[in-house]
């Protein structure tokens, strides 16, 4: 997965692509090379904070539908 197919080019200083280096970094640091964890925690509190305004954070639209953030 390319770093780059995951970042929003449109928002580049908003949490949304702090949040996919991140992600992406974590890639590199735990040992499997994966922290599906850390995704799935994060996605569930996304998921249950329904009233945060995820475009203010430089989310795009099809956030979900990327790559990075696919659950296997």
């Amino acid at each position: 997965m390319k770093l780059s197919s995951g970042l929003n080019r449109d928002g580049e200083r908003y949490l949304y692509n702090t949040l996919v280096m991140i992600k992406h970094l974590l890639g590199f640091i735990v040992f499997d090379h994966d922290d599906p964890e850390w995704k799935e925690n994060l996605i569930q509190l996304i998921d249950g904070n329904p009233q945060i305004e995820l475009s203010r954070m430089g989310f795009p639209a099809d956030w979900q539908d990327r790559e990075i953030w696919r659950l296997a």
